[in-house]
């Protein structure tokens, strides 16, 4: 799903893009990117922006929330697929001024085409006018909304679309009223759901950090205290110590769904929010195959939709203290 951009600062100098060109990369850049960058590059990027302090201003909170890795070396000035092997070893792209662009196609003999692959490698590069002629721009910009069918299995959804998503976003908030309603998983193995989906974070993800997991749901049929107790160990042992702290939310399902009927995976950390919508209950998620289909919507929630989200989890703790059970956890 998020895909490794690299931004050459020069390129986005009003005389090298235009700015519909420049709102498309960072509006891009924002949905689906993590910015590889070096020191120098981040450099850049202020000195060819804040030219237009409206425009810097829109990328400056972009460039504040965004995921972030540090590139091991500078962007070389001639194509070198093992610089790029070694920087990328998923799919990513490299948007780089005109001038580099052609020297790059010059030195790989190819045609001036747009875009450039690097041999051996999965860095696809593009100058600023171009970005939408990249494969990966494309591909990402059909993955607002996702069926996933019978011809795809849990580890397809994991890894195409969930993983990268979980893996740069510090806190975990799953909305779901029916998410608990089987519980033959206790105790054992999961293929799909809840503990599917925390088995899969806690195999990828690294422990240690600052991380969170809080679920909403409603009370389990029998829901007495201590299958309540029951459940949450569960769930928090799985997490094999890559969650800082775990709350789990009881509602009754009357209640529960007075406040809200749809069902979501919030991801955020201190400057960004991702929204996974989910068409059915989170049950689902995980089968193989993947029958009957889901739908998966994603999207960076707006201002009114984060505060709606944020509004109906607060409803729902207070009805889980008032009337419900919460559990809380932390390994601190």
């Amino acid at each position: 799903m998020l895909l490794d951009i690299l931004i050459e600062g020069v390129a986005l100098e009003s005389s090298s893009s235009s700015r519909v060109a420049r709102d498309r990369i960072r509006d891009f850049l924002d949905r689906f990117g993590v910015l590889n960058y070096s020191p120098d590059e981040v450099r850049s990027l202020k000195c060819a922006l804040q030219s237009s302090p409206t425009e810097w201003s829109r990328w400056e909170t972009v460039l504040r929330r965004v995921p972030k890795r540090r590139l091991l070396q500078e962007l070389p000035s001639l194509p070198d697929s093992d610089w790029a092997a070694r920087e990328f070893a998923r799919d990513a792209l490299a948007v780089i001024s005109g001038d580099r662009f052609r020297d790059w196609a010059t030195e790989l003999a190819t045609s001036p085409g747009f875009p450039i692959l690097l041999p051996a490698t999965r860095l696809e590069c593009v100058t600023p006018n171009h970005v939408s002629t990249s494969a990966l721009v494309e591909s990402r910009d059909d993955m607002g909304t996702v069926v996933y069918d019978a011809t795809k299995r849990g580890t397809d959804l994991w890894s195409e679309f969930l993983s990268s998503l979980v893996m740069f976003e510090l806190h975990c908030t799953v909305v779901d009223r029916y998410c608990l309603a089987d519980l033959e998983w206790i105790g054992r193995s999961s293929t799909c759901g809840l503990p599917w989906l925390v088995d899969q974070m806690a195999t990828e993800l690294p422990a240690g950090s600052a991380r969170s997991l809080t679920v909403y749901t409603a009370l389990p049929d029998g829901g007495d205290h201590n299958l309540l107790a029951e459940v949450s160990n569960d769930l928090w042992s799985r997490s094999r110590g890559i969650f800082h702290k775990g709350n789990f939310h009881f509602v009754h399902g009357q209640s529960f769904g007075q406040v809200e009927h749809r069902r979501w995976i919030r991801l955020n950390s201190q400057h960004s929010n991702r929204l996974v919508s989910i068409d059915h209950s989170l049950d689902r998620v995980g089968m193989s195959p993947i029958d009957p289909p889901i739908t998966l919507s994603y999207s960076i929630p707006g201002a009114e939709a984060l505060a709606t989200c944020r509004t109906n989890e607060a409803r729902l703790r207070r009805l889980a203290g008032q009337s419900g059970a919460t559990l809380n956890f932390d390994h601190s």
